[in-house]
């Protein structure tokens, strides 16, 4: 099979699993994760720190060590300044709230979601250049 077919195929079965947020719908679901919400961002932030940790010593291994700092500080104040730029999300459950989520906030959501779909796509198709194997296995 040819590796552009492979990179179609997985890009389209990422896109089929992306829809099975539809199953959120569902009261009963939607109902048990806003129970667990806190139990779920401080789980999501531990695999966050967890994999950035790995990744800064893979970085170190892989870059010359003045390259690696450089990088890693270069993408620390593009995330920050994003943050800054774009308007805040944060949210509270009160209806008197200063910080509640306000129209424009969505803009921050679709920055967020452009810049993970197309940092995906960039590694999927640089794991399917390396093997078969390892793109299926990063997808």
């Amino acid at each position: 099979m040819n590796i552009n077919l492979y990179i179609i195929l997985t890009a389209g079965l990422i896109s089929l699993v992306s829809f099975s947020g539809i199953l959120l719908a569902s009261k009963k679901i939607n109902t048990w994760f806003f129970k667990k919400t806190k139990l779920l961002i401080t789980f999501s932030a531990g695999i966050f720190t967890m994999t950035s940790i790995g990744l800064m010593g893979e970085t170190f291994e892989s870059l010359e060590k003045q390259t690696a700092i450089i990088s890693i500080v270069g993408g620390f104040l593009a995330i920050l300044i994003l943050h800054k730029i774009l308007p805040e999300t944060h949210h509270h459950e009160q209806n008197n709230c200063p910080n509640c989520i306000k129209p424009k906030s969505s803009i921050k959501l679709v920055v967020g979601d452009v810049i993970h779909n197309v940092s995906d796509g960039i590694i999927l198709v640089v794991a399917f250049m390396a093997g078969k194997e390892i793109g299926i296995i990063t997808a």
